[in-house]
């Protein structure tokens, strides 16, 4: 049931399926981890009271990631909203008061923003009134400085911002160790998905160290005779 109260806020999952993140980290490919990183976002944003909509690839209308984002935000928007939280499904440490904090930074006339460690920002809170597309099109997406930039663009429209704590993303194998440690206080199903991810990477990189020595050894008891020089 929609809580009347936030009926013009509404949530924006942006992520990819399972088939397009396999191309980009295939490192999340085994055991359906992308589409339980769905289910996951989905569940925790699902009670909070707020409509909320799923884009992956497949609705997401653009030629990189910026367009993509962007036209996403702004077709929300078309549907009546005032207000936009846009998330993503691989920062396992974003819990439900995180995104009750954005929707009350909302109402309070304050811009949520969720740095992550990579730079970019795992969550941001967009109103209708302050969204200018082209403003949002010139930031550096998927770069190291992604988060500075729109710290910079926000301040010098004077626009009051409301920072989260700064979360880990998945955009590696390294950051599965780097979220197991920053998620040991959290709910046991996204701790045992991410070690269930390393055992998975572990047993594939023993068998990829394996099948090398193997190799080596035939090609060092299978040599052919010396080279004989006339």
């Amino acid at each position: 049931m929609i809580n009347l109260k936030h009926s013009k806020t509404a949530i924006l999952i942006f992520s990819l399926s399972q088939e397009a993140e396999n191309l980009r980290k295939p490192f999340l490919q085994k055991k359906d981890t992308v589409s339980k990183l769905n289910a996951l976002i989905k569940e925790k944003v699902s009670s909070l009271g707020v409509d909320y909509f799923h884009y992956t690839e497949k609705d997401q209308k653009g030629n990189n990631f910026g367009e993509r984002y962007v036209n996403t935000v702004s077709d929300i928007f078309n549907k009546g909203y005032n207000n936009v939280i846009t998330v993503g499904n691989d920062t396992l440490g974003l819990e439900k008061k995180h995104l009750r904090a954005a929707i009350e930074s909302l109402e309070n006339n304050q811009i949520p923003v969720g740095p992550s460690y990579d730079g970019g920002f795992y969550l941001l809170g967009i109103r209708k009134d302050q969204f200018k597309a082209s403003e949002f099109l010139s930031l550096p997406w998927e770069s190291s400085t992604l988060y500075k930039e729109l710290k910079t663009l926000l301040s010098a429209k004077e626009i009051a911002t409301a920072t989260l704590p700064c979360l880990y993303d998945l955009d590696e194998e390294l950051d599965i160790s780097k979220n197991i440690a920053s998620l040991s206080f959290l709910k046991i199903k996204a701790l045992k998905l991410l070690q269930n991810l390393q055992v998975v990477i572990l047993k594939v990189s023993k068998y990829i160290l394996q099948k090398f020595k193997e190799a080596s050894l035939n090609h060092l008891y299978n040599k052919g005779p010396p080279l004989v020089c006339n």
